[in-house]
């Protein structure tokens, strides 16, 4: 509940800006062209959050890349709880930790809260609701 009350229900309500917005003042577009104004607008809202997490993923490549030579040399010549004990040591020299690994991931992780808040605005949305046909 905290969750939706801080991420989510935000997100909602930019979406049913956006969407009404278009079908109020540009009607001839129509429910396709809202959706579509939805999906660019959350996208030009969201790419700051996209920018400073590539920026993360990028220096966190980089840092892999610094160390992978190193994790080489380690896994050719150790095997076992040796390998193991030798890589958490090196991690710790270099100040790092595998699960640092997890921020290639951040960006899918920003997307998720976008998803759920327009996967529940349009689900709940009368406009798209369809009645079906009486006979």
């Amino acid at each position: 509940m905290i969750f939706y009350n801080i991420f989510i229900s935000p997100v909602e309500l930019i979406i049913d800006w956006v969407f009404n917005f278009f079908i109020r003042k540009l009607p001839f577009l129509g429910i396709l062209g809202a959706i579509v104004g939805v999906s660019l607008a959350i996208n030009f809202l969201a790419l700051p959050i996209y920018n400073i997490a590539d920026s993360l993923q990028d220096k966190e490549r980089k840092i892999q890349q610094k160390l992978k030579p190193g994790i080489q040399r380690i896994k050719a010549v150790f095997f076992g709880d040796e390998r193991f004990m030798i890589l958490q040591t090196f991690y710790k020299e270099n100040h790092y930790h595998p699960i640092y690994a997890f921020k290639s991931s951040l960006s899918i992780l920003i997307e998720i809260p976008f998803f759920i808040a327009a996967y529940h605005y349009l689900s709940n949305s009368e406009l798209l609701k369809v009645t079906p046909p009486r006979y």
